[in-house]
């Protein structure tokens, strides 16, 4: 007999349908439905799809149960559990609406680890210091104009305004 490919049927019987073969790789919990096969370095479930193509878990889950996916969308997790293909835990999104949730949920680098983040000081080229920002929000609360500080401290008026009204090096205090 020949060889068909994976899942396409081989001796043992007709070719299994993709729902065959996703649901052996699935652990259902009280909570999550985990993906229990390969897995990319994210943490997202893989597989093939019938058409050899290879696909997400929780996309192919989607798929399964509420049809395709539109273009342009994003398969969204509520749990944020990358393995979860449970469906009542996903959601479609856009690029911008998942990076909004990601945010929401404090799951952002930046977020997590605020000590990385490159502000104030530790920006390269940075002309100004915490003790001068400091310096000049005293000396604008005195009345000096944005113009007259920024040509002390050697930068834009506009630099000014972002600094006083909080807008950068909102961190100083």
């Amino acid at each position: 007999m020949t060889y068909r490919g994976p899942f396409l049927g081989n001796q043992y019987g007709p070719p299994r349908t993709t729902e065959e073969r996703f649901w052996p790789k699935v652990a259902k919990t009280a909570d999550c439905w985990e993906w229990t096969a390969r897995r990319n370095p994210k943490g997202y479930g893989q597989t093939t799809a019938r058409d050899g193509r290879g696909v997400l878990a929780h996309r192919l889950s989607w798929e399964l149960h509420f049809g395709p996916i539109p273009v342009g969308m994003l398969v969204c997790h509520h749990c944020d559990n990358p393995p979860c293909v449970r469906p009542d835990h996903l959601f479609l999104g856009t690029r911008q609406a998942n990076a909004r949730d990601s945010v929401r949920k404090g799951r952002q680098t930046w977020q997590q680890h605020p000590d990385r983040l490159a502000r104030g000081e530790r920006v390269g080229g940075v002309r100004l210091t915490e003790d001068r920002v400091r310096e000049i929000r005293a000396r604008r609360s005195t009345g000096a104009t944005y113009r007259s500080l920024g040509d002390v401290y050697g930068v834009s008026p506009s630099t000014i305004v972002l600094i006083i009204h909080g807008k950068t090096w909102r961190h100083v205090a």
